[in-house]
C-alpha cells in the first residue's frame, strides 16, 4: 500500500470517476453520433455469423448493405462484440467496457512518461489526461478511438522500453501491438517502416524484421479476407479514397476561415464495383482535382491543419462546450510548440515521437479535418507540454538538476 501511495497509482480510480458519472448520466441510452451506429451494427452482424458488413448503406453508398466491407475495420466491432454477446447491447454497460480500457491506456501513457520526466511529473500528465473533458466524452461513444488509443499507447511504451532495456520481450509486445492497431485503424501503417529502421540503426536488424514479421502476422487472416472480398490485394479500407475524394473535390465555398469540409460532391456510380473498385474510382477523381488544381489543395490542406490544432469547437452545436474545450485544447497545444526545444534530443524515442506528430499533422491535413481524430495524438502533445513545464520553469527545472532522475522500468 505504502509503494502504491508512493507511485501516485491511486489515482488512477479517482481518474475515472467522471467517466464513470456521465456513463451513468447516460445510462442504457444512445448518445447521436456519427459512424457508431455503423462500429455497433458490425458487431450485430459478426455475432450473427454474417462476417464484417453493415446492415445499411452508408457514405452514400460507398458501403453496401450487408456486403463484406473493411471500411470501417475489423478492431472495434471485435472490441464490442464480445461486450454484446456476455451483456446484450446495454450501452451503460460498454461504456464501462471504453472506461476500462481507458484506464489501462493511462498506465501506458504514465509508462511511457517516465522515460523522459520525473515520476511527479509522469503522475501530472496523466491526471491531466484522465480529466480531459475530449475523453470523458468520446468514452460514452462507441467509436475506434479508444481501441486505437489503448494500441497505439501499448505500442509505444513497449517500443521505447525495448530501444532502453533492449528485452526482446518488449519488442514482441509492441509488435502485436501495433499490429492489432492496424486492426483498429491505418493510422500507424506508414510508421511501420520508420519504427523498423530505428530498430534496425539502434539495436539489430533481425529484430527489425522480427518486429515487421510480427505486426504482419497479425494482420495477415484480416489482409486475407478482404483481398478475397475485393478481388484484390486491398489490405485495410478505402477510407483514404473516399476522404481525400469528398473533402478535396472542387465544389467547396467560401474563405480559408469560413469553408465548409461537410458539403460533398455527387456520389459517382458505383454499382456493380466490389468496395475495392469503389476506392479506385474516388482516388482517381481526387488525384486527378489534385494534379489540376494543386494550389486549391495546398490551401486546403492550410486550412485543416488549422482546424486540426485549433482549440475552438467547429461546429456552432458545440459551442456550448467551448468553456471546457478551448482551455485543455490551447494548453496542449500551445504547451507543445513551446515544449519543443526541451524535448528535442538525438535518442530514438524522441525522434520517434516527434515523427509521429509531423506524420500525423501531415495525415490529417491531407485527408481529414475531424478534430476528434486529434484525440488520438493528444498523449504526445501533453507529453511534451508537461516535460517542457518540468525543464523551462528555472526553479523546477534547478530541482530536476539537483535531485536526479531515477530510471524506472
Amino acid at each position: 500500500m505504502m509503494e502504491l501511495k508512493r507511485s501516485g497509482l491511486w489515482v488512477v480510480p479517482l481518474l475515472l470517476v467522471p467517466h464513470l458519472l456521465v456513463a451513468a448520466h447516460f445510462g442504457n441510452r444512445l448518445v447521436e453520433y456519427p459512424d457508431q451506429g455503423a462500429y455497433l451494427s458490425a458487431a450485430e452482424n459478426i455475432l450473427a455469423g454474417k462476417g464484417l458488413s453493415l446492415s445499411f448503406d452508408a457514405l452514400g453508398g460507398f458501403v453496401k448493405k450487408g456486403e463484406p466491407t473493411s471500411y470501417y475495420g475489423l478492431g472495434a466491432p471485435l472490441f464490442l462484440a464480445p461486450q454484446i454477446a456476455v451483456f446484450g447491447q446495454n450501452y451503460f454497460v460498454l461504456r464501462l467496457g471504453n472506461i476500462l480500457l481507458f484506464a489501462f491506456s493511462l498506465l501506458f501513457f504514465r509508462g511511457i512518461c517516465l522515460l523522459w520526466i520525473r515520476e511527479r511529473w509522469a503522475n501530472a500528465a496523466m491526471i491531466v489526461m484522465g480529466l480531459s473533458p475530449f475523453y470523458i466524452a468520446f468514452n460514452q461513444l462507441f467509436l475506434s478511438e479508444m481501441p486505437f488509443l489503448f494500441c497505439e499507447l501499448g505500442t509505444f511504451f513497449f517500443l521505447f522500453s525495448y530501444l532502453k532495456r533492449g528485452a526482446r520481450k518488449d519488442l514482441i509486445l509492441s509488435s502485436i501491438f501495433i499490429g492489432l492497431s492496424l486492426l483498429v485503424r491505418t493510422n500507424l501503417l506508414l510508421f511501420l517502416p520508420v519504427i523498423a529502421t530505428v530498430i534496425g540503426f539502434n539495436k539489430k536488424w533481425p529484430h527489425a524484421l522480427m518486429y515487421l514479421g510480427i505486426a504482419i502476422l497479425v494482420v495477415a487472416p484480416y489482409c486475407i479476407r478482404n483481398s478475397i472480398n475485393s478481388g484484390a490485394f486491398f489490405p485495410f479500407d478505402g477510407k483514404a479514397a473516399l476522404n481525400i475524394w469528398q473533402f478535396n473535390s472542387d465544389v467547396h465555398q467560401g474563405g480559408f476561415w469560413s469553408e465548409n469540409f461537410e458539403q460533398a460532391p455527387q456520389m459517382p456510380n458505383l454499382d456493380g464495383l466490389t468496395e475495392k473498385g469503389r476506392s479506385d474510382v474516388l482516388m482517381s477523381i481526387a488525384v486527378k482535382w489534385i494534379r489540376q488544381h494543386p494550389i486549391r489543395f495546398l490551401r486546403f490542406a492550410a486550412m485543416k491543419a488549422v482546424r486540426f490544432l485549433s482549440p475552438l469547437p467547429q461546429k456552432a452545436a458545440n459551442f456550448k462546450y467551448a468553456v471546457l474545450l478551448t482551455p485543455y485544447s490551447a494548453m496542449i497545444v500551445f504547451g507543445f510548440l513551446l515544449g519543443l526545444p526541451a524535448f528535442w534530443s538525438r535518442e530514438p524515442k524522441s525522434i520517434l515521437v516527434l515523427l509521429l506528430f509531423l506524420y500525423t499533422l501531415t495525415i490529417e491535413m491531407i485527408f481529414m479535418a475531424a478534430t476528434r481524430h486529434r484525440l488520438l495524438y493528444d498523449p504526445f502533445f501533453l507529453l511534451v507540454t508537461i516535460n517542457g513545464i518540468a525543464c523551462g520553469v528555472p526553479f523546477l527545472a534547478q530541482r530536476q538538476l539537483i535531485r536526479p532522475r531515477v530510471a524506472t522500468s
